[in-house]
Order: structure tokens, then sequence, then C-alpha cells
């Protein structure tokens, strides 16, 4: 039987780690961050910061227990496309990270 605090975190998606403020005008702090909130889970996160074909950067999420591959990538633009600005990328990394 789950306790009422469990439900609730089911059920509001509230994150058990305390909110954290980043600046994402220093990705680096950020992605420290990240892959420090990523190992508490067992996760590790690598980030390229070089252009490619698919963006200015990327921020590459492993498990290396279930896959020597990464589970999955965010690729991003630092200014050309606002819709994948390194911001949103880190949220949703940070996303998947909560919900793993």
């Amino acid at each position: 039987m789950k306790s009422i605090q469990q439900f609730l975190i089911e059920k509001l998606k509230i994150s058990k780690r305390p909110q954290r403020e980043f600046d994402f005008n220093k990705p680096i702090d950020c992605i420290n961050e990240l892959n420090d909130i990523a190992q508490e889970k067992g996760l590790t996160v690598k980030f390229r910061n070089r252009k490619t074909n698919q963006g200015d950067f990327c921020i590459f999420i492993y498990d290396k227990s279930k896959q020597s591959r990464y589970l999955i990538g965010y690729d991003g633009y630092y200014k050309k496309y606002p819709e994948y600005s390194f911001e949103k990328c880190f949220k949703m990394a940070l996303d998947y990270i909560d919900k793993y």
C-alpha cells in the first residue's frame, strides 16, 4: 500500500528533490547539476558542446546497466531556434530523469 506522500508524488508529479534555480547562461554549471541529479538514479549525463548537423550542443542520458548506447539525447541551438534552446532541452532532460 502506498503512503500519502507516494500517492501525491505520483498524481501531482511532485519531485522528491528540492527545486533548484538554474543559471541557463552557464550551461556547464547546469549540466554538472543535472549530472548530480542523474547519478542519484544511476544515470550519467554527457554534454557535447560543439556544433553538429543536429544543433549547437547535445545532452545525452545513459544508463550503462541497461545498454551501452544512450537512452535519449536532446539536441539544441543556443540562438537559432528558440524552441530548441538550451533551457528547453535542459528542462526536457531534467523531466526525463525525474520520471525515470
